[in-house]
């Protein structure tokens, strides 16, 4: 209020040449930086103790994830100056922080995918800063990374992000294949995953299958048949199973010894096929995992409900006059049973079901315990054509098998069960948002928010000015706290709006945020005491945040119980910490989303 009495002057003098509206300037923005390659352990003191010595700081904010409270081992950092982000930069990039090597850049999204370099075989001795000094010749770096591993060893790679693709040619022309400590580097264009090209060549063969008596030798001695053979390799899985590598000296020769696959010999089987890096072949497994997913889709039959006693062989029966079936499984899960032992007049064991164990001397005693598969009531059919399963999910949906209706459906896989799941999950929160919309007393406004109604014979006053109705809008359960306003430069004040001859009053020295009522849940059921909750608080978040994300944050508070919301109602400053909580968690998870990030920044009006 104070900085409206002091522009008016300044007002005065715009106004003399004649500037109504003088314009406004934004601060600029501030440096921040992005902190990587952080220790999930790392705290934001513990960052700050590292960070202080290079000049004045905003704020520290480690990003955690949204599911679980657990660093996603990166940080944002913002300096009052952009010398001591800078120096912060230089200084920091590199050092390690409980045992890992952190990358500090300036933050950008702004990164040229053609600037971009990999760098192999660098030095061991080699450090961070090192290796941002030796490419910086080539131009101004973004950011540089040299990868390490878990132990802090490196791995003798790197990258290096210019912000010209000009210094990235210039410095793959005059650093590729050099000599950098007595070690040849290889620097060339930055490929993401996808646009990489599998270089196995032709000549490699991986086979497996033989028995685990064989030694390299024997491989040299089947293989050499087929042409010169320049080394052979064998390697064991965690199982214990053989497996190896050979290399021919020719594509032609590889091409020949893949007639050796699915052949048998002495007892095994060979399994011969050409060689492939470990991402192609990862994503062929994809690609063929995808399309068997898309095909089970399409004939596989999910059973719930289905009444204990029924086994495979039986369902498979019932199932049979839908179409023929490939395959029949009842899902089981193993169940503990104690029955104590029972004896005849000798001493003997009666019990059919009683299983033996034996003691620390050997002795064979009864056991109580036993254990056997049970069903769980969820079984899957597989058809064999598709017509087959839709026959069977229309004939089985109406039937009641020993007293179960059976719940049928199409089978879907785990990561679409997940999607449904989480919908289902928004949707219940959503019908606590319905409930929020126009009360009484409100009507809508453009934009698609709510406007409270104000009567028409209440003069219209200037933002900043308090004008002389002071009371609630009508129709209202309680006066709506002051919305803060944060960094914003205040507008003078608009005389021309104030009626001739009017006073102007005197500017409130201290707004006290008002306390509203708290509902009283007694008198009404218990199933209603969400919603009317749920209004109170309504009412207030809208005030702390905007129109598009307070029924999301009124329904996430509405996830605690309800003697922690009343708590909450009678202490509108803690209420608004919790907003703010909020409203950093919906900014967290929706980082990636640029369009609902908007809707963070949007105030009301």
């Amino acid at each position: 209020m104070d900085d409206n009495i002091n522009l008016r002057p300044k007002q005065a003098e715009m106004e003399s040449q004649g500037l109504k509206n003088p314009p406004i300037t934004q601060p600029p923005p501030q440096p921040q930086l992005f902190v990587g390659d952080l220790d999930t352990q790392v705290t934001e003191s513990q960052l700050y103790q590292h960070l202080i010595r290079f000049g004045s700081i905003n704020y520290i904010r480690i990003i955690r994830s949204f599911k679980v409270p657990s660093s996603l081992n990166y940080a944002l950092v913002s300096f009052t100056s952009p010398e001591s982000a800078v120096k912060a930069q230089n200084e920091l990039d590199g050092e390690v922080i409980n045992g890992r090597h952190i990358r500090v850049v300036k933050f950008t999204q702004e990164r040229l995918q053609d600037a971009n370099i990999f760098v192999k075989n660098i030095p061991e001795s080699v450090s961070a800063k090192e290796f941002k000094d030796y490419f910086s010749v080539f131009g101004n770096i973004v950011s540089s990374k040299v990868v390490y591993d878990d132990q802090g060893r490196p791995l003798r790679y790197g990258f290096i992000q210019f912000d010209k693709k000009e210094s990235a040619a210039q410095a793959i022309q005059s650093k590729n294949g050099s000599t950098w400590l007595g070690q040849l580097i290889s620097v060339s264009k930055f490929l993401p995953v996808n646009q990489r090209v599998d270089n196995s060549t032709n000549k490699n063969l991986y086979v497996r299958g033989f028995p685990q008596s064989y030694s390299e030798g024997d491989l040299l001695n089947k293989f050499s048949q087929f042409g010169d053979v320049i080394s052979v390799a064998i390697m064991f899985s965690k199982s214990g199973l053989p497996f190896g590598f050979i290399c021919f000296g020719s594509e032609r020769a590889a091409e020949a010894a893949l007639s050796l696959n699915n052949s048998d010999e002495d007892g095994f089987s060979w399994y011969v096929v050409p060689h492939m890096k470990k991402t192609y072949r990862l994503a062929l497994l994809r690609e063929k995992y995808s399309k068997q997913v898309e095909l089970w889709k399409r004939v596989n039959l999910y059973i719930r409900n289905l009444p204990l006693g029924i086994d495979e062989e039986k369902l498979e029966k019932l199932c049979a006059q839908y179409g023929e079936i490939t395959s029949v499984k009842i899902c089981k899960s193993e169940n503990i049973k104690f029955e104590a032992p029972k004896y005849d007049a000798n001493g003997n064991v009666i019990n059919q079901s009683v299983t033996y164990t034996y003691d620390a001397s050997g002795s064979r005693v009864p056991s109580s315990i036993t254990k056997e598969m049970t069903s769980r009531g969820v079984a899957f059919v597989c058809f064999k054509t598709e017509q087959a399963l839709n026959n069977a999910i229309r004939g089985l949906q109406t039937q009641t098998i020993e007293g179960n209706k059976l719940i049928v459906a199409k089978w879907k896989p785990r990561e679409e069960l997940k999607k449904i799941i989480l919908q289902s999950k928004i949707k219940k929160q959503m019908k606590y948002m319905w409930p929020f919309g126009p009360h009484q007393g409100m009507q809508m406004g453009r934009g698609n928010f709510f406007r409270p109604q104000v009567p028409q014979n209440q003069m219209p006053r200037a933002r900043g000015i308090p004008g002389p109705h002071m009371g609630p809008p009508p129709q209202m359960n309680y006066p709506m706290p002051p919305r803060p306003i944060h960094n914003m430069v205040p507008h003078p004040p608009m005389i021309h709006q104030i009626q001739p001859m009017q006073p102007l009053p005197q500017p409130p020295q201290q707004v006290q945020m008002p306390k509203p009522p708290i509902p009283d849940l007694t008198k009404v059921d218990p199933s209603q005491h969400k919603q009317i909750l749920g209004e109170a608080l309504y009412h207030i978040v809208i005030t702390f945040s905007n129109q598009n994300i307070a029924g999301k944050i009124t329904g996430m508070l509405l996830e605690m119980t309800n003697d922690e919301i009343i708590t909450l109602l009678s202490n509108p400053l803690e209420l608004r910490v919790k907003v703010n909580e909020a409203i950093a968690v919906l900014r967290a998870a929706w980082a990636s989303n640029p369009e609902q990030l908007k809707l963070l920044s949007i105030s009301n009006k």
